[in-house]
């Protein structure tokens, strides 16, 4: 006669392992795809370097009291690989950066399809070229192939006014598009060299204490010059310390808890559908229009993202 666990035994299995993994990436997708939503909107009325400028000091202290934490051994580790830091702060700069612009020019779900699959197309057809040791894969070049083809069509939408947003300038769609594949490669180059970083040691939270000194720098800087008034962000602040808490903060600790429960294809996988998620939540934004062909081509960039993620096998051989 065979034992049936208790009820809480059964509840700890079923929120752990693979399945707390999935329940954590798929919060991240939601909860990264709301912040993009959200944020496009914001940027409509506030200088969206001045919103990248706050958000990401917040995320700093944040981060750097729970490092501190660690102690002086583990919170001052990353400094012993200053070319990794660096990089890494220039590469975090770059994709923040890149995003922020381009919401304020194009549709969440554009340009996250933009974002998520690009980049990743760019390096495993470029994998060739810069390790000639290395090759990619014939679905990955497959699948990258389609993402590239799948964001062409995305920009002709955009182009011949058929977005979400309907008429769009020339200079707003060359900006937005540009800024997204920018923060794209950028966002490929960050997540190399954080696991550059955390192979060496690095505890993840240490890891972000460090990585947005350029990006917080760079985007006050440029909010100065351009004489933003900081004063008039005082009424939204509660709204930057939320996108803060909720849009980053949250969804980082999510996906590393993704991360770690769950094999890095699956989560490749369920982040490449994270378009998916964007375009249902910007339905509720009032400024979107619903586009069935905006949808299709979202669709069709996730589909390519995720065909690029499969690594097939022959039946009988052992992944090496």
């Amino acid at each position: 006669m065979t034992t049936v666990p208790p009820i809480s035994d059964r509840k700890k299995r079923l929120l752990a392992g693979p399945t707390l993994g999935l329940l954590m990436v798929m919060l991240y997708n939601i909860l990264s795809s709301t912040k993009e939503v959200v944020s496009g909107a914001m940027v409509q009325t506030i200088d969206p370097i001045a919103l990248t400028a706050f958000i990401f000091a917040i995320v700093t202290i944040f981060f750097q009291f729970i490092a501190a934490i660690r102690g002086v051994e583990v919170y001052t580790r990353p400094f012993d690989n200053p070319g990794l830091l660096v990089t890494l702060n220039i590469f975090s700069c770059g994709s923040w950066i890149g995003f922020f612009y381009s919401v304020s020019y194009l549709e969440p779900a554009i340009v996250s399809a933009l974002m998520v699959g690009v980049g990743p197309a760019l390096t495993a057809l470029l994998l060739p070229v810069w390790y000639k040791s290395k090759r990619a894969r014939p679905l990955e070049v497959a699948g990258s192939l389609g993402i590239l083809i799948s964001t062409g069509f995305i920009i002709f939408l955009v182009a011949t006014g058929n977005s979400s947003l309907g008429e769009i300038t020339t200079k707003d769609i060359l900006h937005g598009s540009i800024s997204a594949l920018i923060g794209s490669v950028a966002m490929v180059g960050s997540s190399i060299f954080s696991k550059k970083l955390s192979d060496v040691g690095n505890p993840p939270a240490v890891i972000m204490a460090h990585r947005f000194y350029l990006l917080v720098g760079v985007a006050f800087f440029i909010a100065l010059f351009a004489r933003v008034d900081f004063f008039s962000l005082l009424p939204v602040m509660p709204y930057v310390l939320a996108l803060a808490a909720f849009g980053v903060i949250l969804p980082l600790w999510a996906l590393q808890v993704g991360i770690k429960n769950l094999d890095p294809l699956v989560v490749m996988i369920l982040i490449s559908t994270a378009p998916a998620f964007t375009y249902a939540i910007q339905l509720l934004d009032s400024r979107l229009e619903v586009r069935p062909t905006v949808l299709f081509g979202v669709a069709l960039l996730c589909i390519f993202a995720i065909v690029s993620q499969i690594r097939w096998q022959p039946r009988g051989r052992k992944a090496s």
